[in-house]
C-alpha cells in the first residue's frame, strides 16, 4: 500500500521500484514546549499533518543538496505518554546525499527535524489573549506566578518544507 502511494506522488520513473527509495518516519511537531517557548495547540495537530501531506524536504546535509530528495506522501497525529506528536511517512530517493543519513538511521541514530510552517494564530500561556497584541504585555520564557509564559500556536496555513537531519549529539 505504501509504494502504491509513493509511486502516485512521486511521478517515479517507469522503471523505479521498491529499493530506488527509502520510508523514513519522523516527528515534525508536537504539543510540548521547546526552545523558543513556542508550542504548538494539540487540538491543531490533525490538520498540521494534513498540510504536510505531499510536501517536499531535504533529507541529510542541506549544503550538499542541490534539491529536495524526499517528500511526504502520509502524516498522521498519535499520543504516546501523553504527548501528542505528528508522525509523517516519508520517500527518501537513494542516491550519494542521502545513503550517509539513511545507512545511520537504519543503525538507529536518532533525528532531527526543522519544519517551515505558517500560523494564523499566536496566543498567550499566561493571559491567553494575542501573544504580542495590545492586550498582552507578558515575554515568553519569563515566569509570572510560577508559571513560565509560553506561546501556542494555532490554525495553521501552510506548510512549506521539512529538513530532516542526524542528531550527532
Amino acid at each position: 500500500a505504501q509504494w502504491k502511494m509513493i509511486k502516485k506522488m512521486a511521478s517515479l520513473g517507469i522503471n523505479a521500484k521498491p529499493s530506488d527509495v527509502f520510508v523514513l518516519q519522523a516527528e515534525l511537531c508536537n504539543d510540548q514546549v521547546d526552545s523558543d517557548f513556542e508550542r504548538f495547540d494539540r487540538a491543531c495537530l490533525p490538520e498540521i499533518a494534513e498540510k504536510f501531506i505531499g510536501v517536499k524536504g531535504i533529507v541529510g546535509n542541506k549544503e550538499l543538496c542541490t534539491g529536495t530528495n524526499a517528500a511526504i506522501f502520509d502524516a498522521e497525529t498519535v499520543i504516546k505518554d501523553g504527548v501528542a506528536k505528528v508522525r509523517a511517512y516519508i520517500f527518501v530517493y537513494r542516491n550519494s546525499v542521502t545513503e550517509e543519513v539513511l545507512k545511520l538511521v537504519s543503525f538507529g541514530i536518532k533525528t532531527e527535524v526543522h519544519v517551515g510552517l505558517s500560523m494564523r494564530k499566536s496566543y498567550c500561556s499566561i493571559c491567553e489573549e494575542e501573544y504580542g497584541g495590545f492586550d498582552c504585555d507578558h515575554t515568553k520564557g519569563q515566569i509570572y506566578r510560577g508559571e513560565t509564559c509560553h506561546v501556542i500556536l494555532s490554525e495553521p496555513d501552510k506548510a512549506f518544507e521539512f529538513h530532516v537531519k542526524c542528531k550527532m549529539s
